[in-house]
């Protein structure tokens, strides 16, 4: 038994009920499915780019919730082992924290000091010795243009690396201080207050 091609094409008319389409509206529908694919790839281009530029946001939250979470641990082994709550037993572990970190700045203040003195009267004699060496070659002298001419130059630049670093700590302790309470998700159990007989 031979299907006849008329056949064949009205079984298919039949199954997406239509006929044939014409060229203009075959050629309406392929730029209709060009145009959705091409603007899904361009939203998921322009999501990965968005990704990419915010690794360090997002990297950043990350830390702040490892850290928060241990912290967290930290106050609830204190609150089962003390009359305190876990949220006093937070204040307690973050103000220990601080306190050490100033503690060991404080203690370090002095060797730093010394330390940067020495660095800063070194530093112009080393610019000056590698000028002198990068000068003798055609890359060297034009890294040469690309630098700061004056020393004072570095130390902006010195101060920029430090403000961001203290700029990066600055958000990281405000996540964690924001997030940390927020992870309990369970209201405190309530301690029965105990009955005072008159």
């Amino acid at each position: 038994m031979e299907i006849k091609e008329s056949d064949a094409r009205q079984n298919v008319s039949r199954i997406f009920g239509e006929e044939r389409l014409s060229r203009r509206e075959f050629f309406h529908r392929v730029l209709m499915v060009v145009g959705v694919v091409v603007a899904v790839g361009l939203l998921l281009a322009l999501l990965l780019a968005l990704l990419w530029q915010s690794t360090e946001v997002i990297l950043l939250i990350f830390a702040g919730l490892l850290l928060a979470i241990f912290l967290r641990a930290i106050a609830e082994r204190i609150s089962q082992h003390t009359p305190l709550s876990e949220n006093w037993a937070l204040t307690v572990v973050l103000l220990a924290i601080v306190g050490a970190i100033a503690l060991l700045v404080w203690l370090m203040m002095p060797s730093l000091e010394n330390q940067y003195g020495e660095i800063s009267r070194q530093l112009p004699q080393t610019v000056e010795n590698l000028r002198q060496r990068l000068g003798q070659y055609a890359a060297g002298r034009w890294i040469l243009e690309q630098m700061p001419t004056q020393p004072s130059e570095f130390g902006n630049q010195t101060s920029n690396v430090f403000g961001r670093i203290t700029g990066f700590f600055s958000s990281f302790l405000g996540i964690v201080v924001n997030v940390a309470p927020s992870l309990r998700i369970a209201p405190p159990p309530i301690k029965p207050m105990p009955l005072i007989k008159p």
